[in-house]
């Protein structure tokens, strides 16, 4: 396919810095049809099994490794395009030693790594870093994809022009994988927002709230309520046999109860 659409090797340099190895005539400016299909079936597929996964293991990968791997670029413009920038290291450097010498630092920290001192800014910075890998993996895809598009517009074998179009499926599928990961990653942080500002003292609640599928048009499902109604009945069980426990823990419990009444007398 390379040598097909003229795409220099990574030891040539092209002509132009950042050529297009797309057809002219392949590339038309005309309004498309505004039809409205369903959704291709594997996309949607892809979509559920990226949310099992979400609701299966709490947490979900930025891609798969196989895919990151399947879509090497150059060297150089995935230098330039498709790293995740870290924070520069003159300015890691100079905040971490501005913080061990307040006393702010953390015990343990390797010298020259800064870390967070707030963990909920720790956590949004790892997800939005998250995105930011899955988004560039979405770019290098949409290249592959525009070549394998050109190559088709010229290709003569019907062996290979078969070959391409089941190279731009697997695309498809990969990228609908991508892009449901983004998404998932995205509802989960909207959820953690919401569930610090409510501030939930029974952090097992608030795990079943973040961990709900993320396929819907509401952010928890319209199931928040059932969910506290759920633990608030799973507390009055461990309240009824709290005599199997000892008093601290019939305490312990009693308190938790009070919370979550409390909490759905102010949140109906």
């Amino acid at each position: 396919m390379a040598s097909d659409l003229k795409v220099p090797l990574e030891a040539d340099k092209p002509e132009q810095e950042y050529a297009s190895y797309v057809s002219q005539h392949l590339q038309c400016n005309k309004e498309s049809s505004k039809i409205r299909p369903p959704l291709e079936g594997s996309s949607i597929q892809a979509f559920m099994n990226v949310d099992k996964e979400w609701q299966t293991r709490g947490k979900i990968r930025a891609f798969r490794a196989r895919d990151d791997e399947k879509y090497a670029v150059a060297a150089d413009h995935f230098a330039k395009f498709c790293k995740v920038p870290s924070l520069d290291s003159n300015i890691e450097e100079g905040i971490t030693d501005s913080k061990t010498q307040s006393g702010k630092g953390q015990t343990g920290n390797a010298k020259g790594r800064f870390r967070f001192s707030d963990k909920h800014n720790a956590a949004y910075n790892s997800e939005f870093r998250k995105v930011d890998m899955s988004a560039r993996l979405l770019l290098r895809q949409i290249s592959y994809g525009s070549m394998i598009t050109s190559y088709l517009d010229t290709v003569q074998s019907d062996e290979d022009k078969t070959e391409a179009l089941q190279a731009l499926v697997q695309l498809f599928n990969s990228m609908a994988d991508v892009t449901s990961r983004v998404i998932v990653t995205v509802v989960g942080a909207r959820r953690s927002l919401y569930l610090q500002d409510m501030a939930f003292k029974n952090k097992a609640t608030e795990s079943k709230l973040q961990n709900l599928s993320t396929i819907g048009s509401d952010l928890f499902l319209g199931k928040y309520f059932d969910v506290l109604h759920s633990s608030a009945e799973n507390i009055r069980d461990a309240k009824e046999t709290q005599h199997l426990r000892g008093k601290d823990n019939y305490a312990a419990s009693k308190k938790h109860i009070s919370s979550l009444c409390l909490h759905l007398i102010l949140f109906k």
